[in-house]
């Protein structure tokens, strides 16, 4: 299933096996890019997916950095791949109080699907912007307006529930 448009954003899923253990195969759609591996062999438990969307909407607030909406993509990568992942001159603690301010931003967190990938989303006044890398590639970005992915992970959270529920599943919530 296909929540929003591949030429903007769009999280595409699909549901595999039978219940009770649904997996689900995911990537996102940016300006007509794929992000991630729709095909990655390794699946995720479709509540893996759930809680995904639910911790990335509960992130929303701490991807709010109009800074790196500004900046030129290398340098917003740079900061965020840096502050998340260290840099090579660093302190520990220095690390630490970035991946704080700048953790809320990284999209790959527990997605197998994201698995070679690097994907940031922040958050402006009035747009926002998805960076990703896929590893050995250049950085790609796609703009949109302000709470976009929002409103796709929101309607997508409550497709795969609507899903859970055509499986015979009853969501855990």
């Amino acid at each position: 299933m296909l929540v929003g448009s591949k030429n903007q954003l769009a999280i595409e899923y699909e549901i595999v096996g039978p219940p009770p253990s649904l997996s689900t195969r995911l990537c996102m759609w940016a300006n007509g890019h794929i992000v991630g591996d729709f095909s990655n062999p390794h699946l995720q438990l479709l509540g893996v997916v759930e809680y995904w969307l639910e911790v990335e909407l509960k992130n929303a607030k701490r991807k709010y950095h109009p800074e790196l909406v500004a900046q030129p993509k290398e340098e917003a990568f740079g900061v965020l791949h840096n502050a998340i992942y260290g840099g090579d001159n660093e302190t520990w603690e220095t690390v630490e109080a970035l991946s704080i301010k700048y953790g809320g931003c990284d999209l790959k967190e527990g997605l197998c699907s994201f698995d070679g990938w690097f994907v940031f989303l922040v958050s402006g006044n009035s747009e926002q912007r998805l960076l990703w890398r896929r590893d050995g590639a250049g950085v790609m970005e796609a703009k949109f307006p302000a709470d976009t992915f929002e409103t796709i992970a929101s309607e997508c959270l409550r497709a795969i529930v609507a899903d859970h529920v055509l499986h015979g599943r009853k969501h855990p919530s």
